[in-house]
């Protein structure tokens, strides 16, 4: 009798447990309503909202010139004593600079580096100074200037280091004229500006739904811009062959520095861009 008794309370024992992990397992409709309505939330932030995309192209033309031409070289000097031989650069270079401000040019200068040698062995040719100064300078004309007439000038000056390389003399041939071209990114930014006006009017006149297009200039909410520009003529660089210039810039964002070319020449460029428009949901045909 006593373990019939038993028997039944570990029966119950165990029924009770059993529903207690179900309940855990499996909670009532009460309970689970806040999860169904969490998980709805979340899924419905990031379902995107109604819109279209739509593709954008476009097309334009730009031409680019040099400002600045610059006279790239240096003056260097021998002597046995720095102090004397660094006194005799300044002299130099006093003359140099009122030559230029004459001929309404601009003198930068830039490094001056000084160089020792070693003493040459016993029987060496080499009778050089010991003792080297070199300032390396720019200068900066109009390109209009007569460019010849002036670095014949600074050649009587004192000019005999070409090129950026100043501290090589090795004879070899130096690029001594450079043309600059400045302000290549507001120059990008404008040329991009007319491939998207280019691209939604195009837009506009052929594929867009009834009613998109409400202003004539292009929204400034257009997606991935990119912008590629190539020039229509190789050009020359210094220390490398002719080729193409390109210009390019993603999401409005150009970032071209500015261009050294080796001739006083106009670019004349073809640039296109893609972007993606966003209809919105009332604009959807």
């Amino acid at each position: 009798m006593q373990r019939s008794r038993l028997a039944l309370l570990a029966i119950a024992v165990i029924c009770a447990a059993s529903a207690a992990s179900a309940q855990e397992q499996f909670p009532s409709d009460a309970s689970s309503t806040p999860a169904v309505a969490v998980r709805g939330l979340t899924s419905a932030r990031i379902v995107p909202r109604g819109s279209l995309p739509a593709q954008l192209f476009g097309s334009c033309t730009g031409e680019i010139a040099p400002l600045v031409a610059i006279i790239a070289g240096g003056v260097a000097l021998q002597g046995l004593q720095p102090l004397d031989t660094s006194a005799d650069l300044d002299k130099q270079i006093a003359a140099i600079t009122k030559y230029v401000d004459d001929n309404h040019g601009k003198l930068v200068l830039l490094e001056r580096v000084r160089t020792l040698k070693n003493p040459a062995p016993n029987g060496s040719s080499d009778t050089g100074q010991p003792f080297e100064i070199i300032q390396r300078l720019h200068v900066e004309l109009p390109v209009s200037a007569p460019i010849d007439a002036i670095l014949q000038r600074l050649l009587e000056l004192g000019l005999d280091r070409f090129g950026e390389t100043v501290l090589s003399a090795n004879g070899h041939r130096e690029e001594a004229v450079l043309y600059r071209v400045s302000d290549v990114d507001l120059f990008a930014h404008a040329m991009e500006q007319r491939c998207v006006a280019d691209a939604w009017k195009t837009w506009c006149s052929t594929t867009a739904p009834k009613d998109a297009c409400k202003t004539a200039d292009p929204p400034q909410d257009l997606e991935n811009l990119s912008f590629n520009a190539r020039s229509d003529e190789q050009v020359l660089m210094p220390g490398v062959a002719a080729n193409y210039w390109l210009l390019n810039s993603f999401r409005g964002s150009p970032h071209n520095p500015s261009k050294d070319l080796l001739g006083n020449i106009t670019v004349h460029f073809s640039g296109s861009v893609a972007a993606t428009y966003r209809i919105p949901q009332d604009e959807k045909p």
